[in-house]
Order: C-alpha cells, then sequence, then structure tokens
C-alpha cells in the first residue's frame, strides 16, 4: 500500500514551526550579541547554536522514516505515537541545550528519545517490507 504519509506532514509542521523559533532564536542572540560569525565565545550564542543544529541534524531522518513507515501501510495510531514522541523528544532536547551548557536531563530525554524514534521506524519498515508485518 502506497499512501501519502498525512500524519507524518502534521509532525513534520510542527518540527518545521519548533526549527523556524530556533532559528529566530539564533539570529535575535546574534543581533543582541553584535556576533556575525561562529559563536563568538560567547557561551548563550553557543547555546542558540548547538539547540537549532541539533535539531537540524536529527529530525530529518526520523521524518523522513516514519514517512516511509506511514506511506508502506503503518496505522495511523502508531504513525501518531511515533511522530508525538518526535516532538516531545526534540521539544525536550531543545530545552535541554538551551538551559546549559554540557548534559541536561531535557537533552540527554531528547536524545535518548529520538533514538528510540529513530529505532522503531526503521523496524517498522524492515517488518513491513519483510512480509513480517
Amino acid at each position: 500500500m502506497t499512501a501519502v504519509p498525512v500524519v507524518t506532514a502534521l509532525y513534520a509542521a510542527i518540527i518545521g514551526l519548533l526549527a523556524a523559533i530556533l532559528t529566530i532564536n539564533v539570529i535575535r542572540n546574534r543581533v543582541g550579541l553584535k556576533i556575525g560569525d561562529g559563536d563568538g565565545g560567547s557561551a548563550p550564542m553557543r547555546k542558540c547554536i548547538r539547540a537549532h543544529a541539533n535539531l537540524a541534524q536529527h529530525a530529518p531522518l526520523v521524518l523522513l522514516l516514519i514517512g516511509f513507515a506511514e506511506a508502506i501501510g503503518t496505522s495511523k495510531t502508531i504513525i501518531h505515537v511515533l511522530g508525538a514522541l518526535l516532538v516531545l523528544a526534540r521539544l525536550l532536547s531543545a530545552w535541554g541545550l538551551l538551559s546549559a551548557e554540557g548534559p541536561t536531563t531535557g537533552r540527554q530525554a531528547g536524545a535518548g528519545l529520538t533514538v528510540l524514534v529513530l529505532i522503531a521506524a526503521s523496524v517498522l519498515i524492515l517488518l513491513r517490507e519483510g512480509g513480517l508485518m
């Protein structure tokens, strides 16, 4: 079964809004701190950059995998669970990265949950395409 991944599109849009917020935060801090390039040795700037970059680094692949899982017929309920968990993971990660440098509960929980969703979506695809689901 091939379908347009409309449920995944909902979560991609939510992640897109988070990306926009994090982008605006980087711009606002660059202007406020008068930093044109890099982090200028500023911890607040470094945190903003890391929160934005971390989302850009991890969210696209996971969204793509969730979309593939949906397109090959995985139940909408499972797709909603994966999408909601991804949004929660990325919010936790952004919060953790913006709140302090180094390890934080939000950063660790967000990273772990993101990897869990990445693995779950990957396994769902392999099981469905392998004829086991």
